[in-house]
Order: structure tokens, then C-alpha cells, then sequence
């Protein structure tokens, strides 16, 4: 079997790509998901709701800051 070149190799990169690349960032999202609401959020409960909420949306936002 020979590998695919030129325009297959272009064909077969993007197939690949447009199925692995949603699945993967759907478990880097639902890990976050999980991080931030499962885990941060009722831990900041104690707080009252609106500051829990204000103090994770902060913390949120300089985590990705860098990106």
C-alpha cells in the first residue's frame, strides 16, 4: 500500500482533522467544566452566590488570560 501524496495527502490530513480535532476539544471543555463548576464553585459557595460567581468568573478569566 502506498501512503498518500499531493492532493490525497492533503484530503486524507483534513479528514483526520475534522474529525479528531471537535472530539478532543470536547474533552478538554468538559475537563474544565468539570474543574471550574464541579469543583471551584462549590468549594466558593460559602461566599454567597454573586461573589462565587464574580470571584470564578475572575479566576476564569486569568487562568486563560496567557492565551
Amino acid at each position: 500500500m502506498q501512503a498518500p501524496t499531493g492532493r490525497g495527502l492533503v484530503l486524507a490530513y483534513l479528514g483526520v482533522n475534522l474529525v479528531l480535532t471537535p472530539v478532543l476539544l470536547s474533552f478538554f471543555a468538559l475537563g474544565e467544566e468539570i474543574g471550574w463548576r464541579g469543583y471551584l464553585l462549590p468549594q466558593l459557595a460559602g461566599l454567597g452566590r454573586r461573589r462565587a460567581l464574580l470571584l470564578s468568573g475572575f479566576l476564569w478569566s486569568i487562568w486563560h488570560l496567557p492565551l
